[in-house]
């Protein structure tokens, strides 16, 4: 015996059903993606202020204690401020270019300061890095290059140097600790390799520079 043949009626009512069966669970399905997502899966744009402490290596080519040349090079321990945009990208991604400087200053003696100077330098490195965030969004680890310029002085007098800037590698790591929605804790580190030009490995300038400190990031977007 053959079953009746459903009413138009009720065939409509039970695609409308359907359909507002469907739609609660695909809208279901979106809240719980949206509330188990992961925070470096979020694509958003954030600003970054630091205070830093900074390391600048010393080169002893021409330093030696007691020596003819330099008692000491132009290094040591200093203190800076950093400033930046990070991007959050797809697939965990990172993008930063920040600005940072810092000063480190040595009282000096020898020939090749002429006779005792006090020495200062500040240098300011413009970066453009790039990496990866873990899967809780807690690190961030970034690479890239920056240029680093800035002219040493002795006794407040410009050093004469025909290549003021230097192209540098720099890697680093940026822990993120989330206060609200809007703004995080930010400790950051940078390390820094850039070959010095002869007139500041005369002075005991470095190649190598470490910068350290902690601050906040606010998002933006």
């Amino acid at each position: 015996m053959m079953r009746p043949a459903l009413s138009v009626p009720r065939t409509r009512w039970l695609i409308r059903c359907s359909c507002v069966f469907i739609g609660m669970s695909c809208l279901r399905a979106s809240v719980g993606a949206q509330q188990t997502a992961s925070p470096a899966d979020e694509r958003r744009m954030s600003l970054s202020v630091a205070g830093l402490a900074a390391v600048q290596s010393i080169d002893d080519t021409y330093v030696g204690p007691g020596g003819p040349y330099l008692d000491k090079g132009l290094g040591g321990i200093g203190a800076g401020v950093a400033a930046g945009v990070n991007a959050m990208l797809a697939r965990r991604l990172t993008a930063t270019f920040e600005v940072s400087t810092a000063t480190v200053s040595a009282h000096q003696r020898g020939r090749l300061v002429g006779g005792v100077a006090d020495g200062r330098l500040t240098n300011t490195a413009l970066s453009a890095l790039g990496g990866v965030t873990t899967p809780s969004g807690a690190l961030q680890l970034l690479a890239g290059p920056s240029l680093l310029f800035g002219t040493p002085t002795l006794d407040d007098v410009p050093l004469d140097d025909p290549h003021p800037e230097h192209l540098a590698f720099t890697a680093g790591v940026d822990a993120i600790r989330r206060v609200n929605p809007r703004m995080s804790f930010l400790i950051t580190m940078r390390y820094y390799y850039a070959p010095r030009s002869a007139a500041l490995v005369q002075i005991g300038v470095g190649s190598q520079l470490v910068r350290a400190g902690v601050g906040i990031r606010v998002n933006v977007k």
